[in-house]
């Protein structure tokens, strides 16, 4: 029988060699090693928990105006990908966004005054958001330099079924999710893949952010039939203190189109506060490669 160290050992091997091995091994090589290893899929919004009405709300940014919905989501399919990024290879599209505005700033590396384009995005009524979560230990927050305290997600099922070995593999995964090494993009997007196998996306701390806010990528399946862009805000933002301090300068919205109706104004009500994360379901724990609801 492996012991922590032997799996730790491994995991590190395999995300070097991953920087080289097809997908489809790394993956192979990956559950392997995982086997056994389980994380409770969190619900994010939807009935039963909040009513038709609850939803989840995603920001996502960019820095040049956008006229379309497609500039804003996922990139298309048709459109290849030029970049790996922390859970997508280069040509898979992936939706990366944040769970408040005030990470968008720090995603974009952008400078006090500068000019961005906030989208908000919510989740459709009785559309469950299934996800998964990396990175988010105490010691992954110590590494980027954010004084918070971990989520912990479980139900009682879950915490007596917790070992230290699957506790040591989930440690050892949050340090590779919170790296600053590009290297170690094919790895993490290996995890990514295994993990929305059976849920539709994964959260993680924001690197940019140094771990105070968290973000999320979700799959471009879940984003078609189970997200609603409501609107795009044109800020300006400065840094101020431990904040950051939005002025709105316009608003779109979209239309059946899919095109982006600019003019509305800054007078959007509301703009200036992140909605409040929604409430949270746990599904019994699992072997995470069978958890989750069907596409």
């Amino acid at each position: 029988m492996t012991t922590v160290d032997d799996v730790g050992a491994a995991l590190k091997g395999l995300a070097v060699a991953s920087r080289t091995l097809p997908a489809s091994e790394t993956k192979s090589r990956l559950l392997r090693l995982l086997d056994g290893y389980f994380q409770a899929s969190v619900a994010l919004a939807g009935p039963p928990m909040m009513g038709d009405g609850g939803v989840a709300t995603v920001f996502r940014g960019r820095i040049d105006k956008p006229f379309t919905i497609s500039e804003i989501s996922y990139p298309p399919q048709a459109k290849v990908v030029a970049l790996a990024g922390r859970c997508n290879r280069q040509g898979e599209p992936v939706f990366y966004g944040s769970f408040t505005q005030s990470a968008i700033p720090y995603e974009l590396r952008a400078t006090d005054g500068q000019r961005l384009y906030i989208s908000r995005w919510t989740t459709r009524p009785r559309q469950w958001l299934f996800v998964n979560y990396c990175g988010l230990t105490t010691s992954a927050f110590e590494r980027l330099g954010a004084n918070r305290e971990p989520p912990f997600w479980a139900t009682p099922q879950v915490v007596q079924e917790l070992t230290a070995r699957n506790m040591h593999i989930n440690s050892l995964l949050a340090e590779y999710f919170v790296s600053q090494d590009e290297q170690d993009y094919p790895f993490t997007a290996t995890v990514y893949d295994i993990f929305i196998e059976k849920n539709h996306g994964v959260i993680y701390p924001s690197v940019a952010a140094r771990g105070f806010f968290d973000n999320i990528a979700i799959s471009p399946k879940f984003v078609d039939r189970g997200l609603r862009l409501q609107r795009v805000d044109e800020v300006t933002f400065r840094f101020e203190s431990d904040s950051v301090v939005f002025e709105c300068l316009d608003s779109a919205v979209p239309n059946d189109l899919g095109q982006l109706t600019w003019g509305r104004g800054p007078d959007i009500v509301g703009f200036l506060s992140d909605p409040p994360l929604c409430g949270m379901l746990i599904n019994p724990g699992q072997w995470w490669p069978t958890i989750g609801v069907d596409d």
